[in-house]
């Protein structure tokens, strides 16, 4: 890709196409400024259906009930007048904000036909399929679009980091690390495509090689706002690997939790570190008590399984109950309704069994959720929480053997794991959180 222009707001067809230009290069690449790109898209064209549409999907992926009526009141407006690759992604949003991803998929699959170098609908495609947790359908898509695609087509390099990442979640970690690399030569400031190869070092267990990476790409992941603190996450969650617990709980004070912008991915990474810190003896104080108050309203939300579960945490970890939430966190016949009811609510549930109430079964009970779990979405590395808790939890409530085979089962997949290693020889220092 080739730099944008400034942002103008000159009314003339070229700078119209030069600020959508700057609009999809923001998107494809995760900039913080994404919203200033679309505002002065809006200003020379207040009427574009695309900014619209991209504003709804922007709300959507935040992952609250609270803003699907809002974001399908954008994308209805969108419909009115617009070209049908502009209706198809209007489509898509409407079908999400009630709570129906497949069709939002189907739609945003027509408009690749329509368009296979379309690479917003693409990365949106992508996105979806990320928060549905659908690892083999992200790469299927991910490949379909790279191959059929004119490789000299704006957004060609973004969509590499995608293929990348997806290569990452269906454990094809050699051609993971070929593609983030070809897509960081064509898009240096590709941070999916950089995050991706971070999750090949997480996968393979080199916390060394995984900071030198994250090092070396620091300029590609800078200026990405929320998505900035979730690669600076993987980099605490290497230094944790590495025992260099105050490097990492000066990150988590310094980077994670400086911001709260009430995103569901703020509260999973500060949750998942905070776990991980404590569990090796690290003093975490107040830290707890921060992160339940703050992730309160997204617990009464219950748009996003993924959310519930780590609020779950943070909220049992200050020593609230959770429980008294649950009951009445909405659930319904939506997709992700069906999610938070059938995975969200029980591993929370089973979480607090065991960190309130000392009984085994709630690890258990993780553990027996543990191939359902992908449906809260995320990436493996995030899910690996789940694995690292029952673990945990079951030297806690007593249930030794049982966590010794979980710790043995971890190793035949991960023999490097320095987490499972720590462990096979003495429980976490925190014994009784």
């Amino acid at each position: 890709m080739t730099p944008e222009p400034e942002l103008s707001t000159e009314r003339s067809p070229s700078s119209v196409g030069s600020l959508r230009r700057a609009v999809h290069r923001g998107l494809l690449t995760h900039r913080a400024d994404l919203g200033a790109r679309l505002d002065a898209l809006a200003a020379v064209a207040p009427h574009d259906a695309e900014v619209a549409t991209l504003r709804a999907f922007g709300m959507l992926f935040l992952g609250r009930v609270s803003l699907r009526a809002p974001a399908r009141e954008l994308a209805v407006r969108s419909l009115g007048g617009a070209a049908r690759r502009d209706r198809l992604l209007a489509q898509a949003a409407i079908a999400w904000a009630d709570d129906e991803p497949d069709d939002a998929l189907r739609s945003l699959a027509q408009a690749q036909e329509l368009d296979p170098n379309d690479a917003v609908a693409t990365k949106v495609e992508h996105g979806l399929l990320f928060v549905l947790g659908r690892s083999k359908e992200l790469h299927r898509c991910a490949r379909r679009a790279v191959e059929r695609r004119d490789p000299e087509a704006f957004g060609h390099g973004a969509l590499l980091g995608c293929l990348a990442f997806a290569n990452v979640e269906t454990g094809e970690l050699e051609a993971a690390l070929r593609f983030g690399a070809e897509a960081l030569e064509r898009e240096p400031e590709d941070a999916w495509g950089a995050h991706a190869i971070a999750h090949v070092f997480d996968r393979v267990d080199d916390p060394t090689g995984g900071l030198a990476h994250l090092d070396r790409f620091r300029s590609a992941t800078a200026g990405c706002g929320v998505f900035s603190r979730h690669v600076e996450w993987h980099r605490a969650v290497f230094l944790v690997e590495l025992g260099r617990f105050d490097e990492a709980l000066a990150l988590y004070d310094d980077c994670l939790a400086r911001v709260w912008c009430e995103n569901y991915r703020d509260a999973s990474n500060r949750a998942s570190l905070l776990w991980y810190l404590e569990r090796e003896g690290v003093e975490v104080d107040a830290r707890w008590t921060e992160l339940a108050r703050v992730c309160e309203p997204l617990f009464s939300d219950g748009g996003s399984a993924f959310a519930l579960v780590h609020c779950a945490l943070a909220s049992a970890r200050a020593g609230i109950d959770p429980r008294r939430w649950l009951g009445t966190v909405p659930t319904g016949r939506g997709h992700q309704a069906r999610v938070v009811e059938e995975v969200g609510l029980p591993v929370a549930r089973a979480m607090a069994q065991s960190l309130l109430d000392g009984d085994s079964a709630g690890a258990v009970a993780i553990r027996a959720l543990r191939n359902e779990l992908p449906r809260l979405g995320g990436s493996r590395a995030q899910r690996d929480l789940f694995d690292r808790v029952a673990i945990d939890l079951a030297f806690d409530s007593g249930a030794t053997p049982f966590a010794r085979a979980l710790i043995e089962a971890r190793l035949e997949q991960r023999p490097r794991n320095a987490f499972a290693r720590r462990r096979k020889w003495a429980p976490s220092r925190r014994t009784r959180p």
